[in-house]
């Protein structure tokens, strides 16, 4: 077993890249943190644009470098680990309330379920900013 302080405040998501030997956590410190599960006394990258706490995070399953993530900001971000000086990709404004939980769909590559408290779920994909309601 290995422990390891991520963030200084509550984690409310953890999640495997199955590509890179890399975990991320998601906090209400409104972080986003990447690390290196051979060396995790530092992140490797911090994700830096939500207002809020970040409920969920997940790593793409089919792109090594793409993340989504969902806050109690209402937002949903596609972040590019690839590009370190302007990681966000998108910031999904279409929900009402605290966006609770995400997923990507195992057969389209862009396409992401989200639900929220305003009681939808948006399935869209994440190089078309609409979503399809």
């Amino acid at each position: 077993m290995v422990s390891f302080r991520a963030h200084e405040l509550e984690i409310l998501a953890c999640d495997f890249n199955k590509y890179q030997e890399q975990i991320l956590t998601a906090s209400i410190d409104k972080t986003i943190k990447i690390w290196d599960l051979r060396n995790l006394k530092v992140p490797i990258n911090i994700l830096l644009g939500h207002r809020y706490p970040v409920r969920k995070a997940k790593f793409s399953p089919h792109l090594a470098n793409i993340v989504v993530s969902g806050s109690y900001d209402m937002n949903v971000n596609v972040w590019d680990l690839n590009d370190m000086v302007k990681p966000l990709v998108l910031s999904h404004k279409e929900h009402t309330e605290f966006v609770v939980s995400l997923d990507f769909n195992l057969f389209n590559e862009k396409m992401i379920a989200t639900t929220s408290w305003d009681g939808r779920v948006l399935v869209w994909n994440w190089n078309e900013p609409q979503p399809k309601c």
